[in-house]
């Protein structure tokens, strides 16, 4: 698990940065870690992200070609020079599935340190998974039970724990990219109503079988397929990942919201499947270009949402959180930026 170090005294360099080389975007956080009282009162000097997409190659031949990974060292080069910029001329670089499991991974991984003379650490997705509890959950504060499900673009990640403290995961080698290739291919807009039935049916049986296989996954079931225990406290349900955070600004755009961009937001299950009819709609009429998102957040939004219900029809929660923050999070609070997941 990891070791939690909420303190900052001491500090040699309180500017810190981590960018996470993700299987959609690379993403780059920057603090000052001297204006914090503790993980929750951190506010970012700079956050910027990049799509990039090279997750899509898992769910071909897993090779990595050379003009993916071309264009991944120019959008981290970048990166680095916008952290320096802000202060942080060493940020923490870490790497998820796509330099996980990719054919060609460490040929990659070699090319990109050589570019920008910097250390790429790639995680377990065990690791992942206690990086996106810590980052999440520095935002929440303690005191409950909670649930993150860190929906990713080419694996997801569950885990589950008591007042900031990991009692178990489980990873999931699903993601947006994965269920898009489920889908038909061509125009999303002719097939969005048939096409997003089956890949949340599919994808729900999907993540209903891997689950069986994990330890510490019946800690929650009790025998049935349900994240949550019979009675007593109901845990919090905390989904963060770039369709989820899509998904919250959705929700606050079709509610009228004048500001759209919140760290975190609370969805009711009905309210979800309301989004994802909407959405659907959208695509049907041509309208989803009027959604306040990038094109390449619109092109995963109905595999994303997918993935999200198939979670959600696991987990049986009548209410859940959508939140910003993520493993980047708990990287720049550790101290000296260390990585500890013991």
């Amino acid at each position: 698990m990891i070791n939690k170090e909420s303190g900052v005294s001491n500090i040699k360099n309180p500017i810190a940065a981590c960018i996470d080389l993700g299987s959609s975007y690379f993403r780059l956080l920057v603090v000052d870690r001297s204006r914090m009282g503790g993980p929750s009162e951190l506010t970012p000097l700079l956050e910027e992200r990049i799509y990039i997409g090279w997750g899509r190659c898992l769910q071909e031949d897993g090779i990595i070609t050379p003009g993916e990974a071309e264009n991944a060292l120019r959008a981290l080069r970048r990166l680095v020079e916008d952290s320096a910029g802000a202060g942080c001329d060493s940020p923490v670089i870490v790497a998820t599935n796509t330099l996980r499991n990719a054919v060609n991974a460490k040929q990659t991984t070699a090319m990109l340190e050589h570019g920008i003379s910097l250390p790429v650490e790639i995680l377990s997705q065990d690791e992942e998974a206690a990086l996106s509890f810590a980052g999440v959950s520095s935002g929440t504060g303690g005191g409950h039970s909670s649930i993150v499900i860190d929906a990713g673009g080419t694996s997801t990640e569950i885990v589950w724990g008591v007042d900031g403290t990991i009692k178990g995961s489980a990873g999931i080698q699903l993601g947006t990219h994965g269920v898009r290739s489920r889908m038909p291919r061509g125009n999303l807009r002719r097939f969005s109503f048939r096409s997003c039935r089956d890949p949340v049916r599919n994808t729900a049986d999907f993540i209903r079988e891997q689950l069986d296989h994990f330890k510490g996954s019946q800690d929650f079931a009790g025998g049935k397929l349900s994240f949550l225990p019979p009675g007593g406290e109901r845990p919090k349900i905390i989904f963060t990942g770039g369709t989820a955070v899509s998904t919250g600004i959705l929700a606050r755009f079709m509610a009228g919201s004048r500001s759209v961009m919140c760290e975190s937001t609370v969805m009711t299950t009905r309210g979800f499947d309301l989004v994802r009819r909407r959405v659907r709609y959208a695509f049907e009429s041509g309208r989803e270009r009027f959604f306040p998102l990038e094109a390449e957040r619109r092109d995963l939004l109905l595999p994303g949402l997918a993935l999200m219900k198939g979670v959600l029809d696991l987990i049986l929660a009548d209410t859940f959180h959508v939140v910003a923050r993520d493993l980047r999070w708990a990287v720049v609070t550790r101290e000296n930026g260390r990585i500890d997941t013991r």
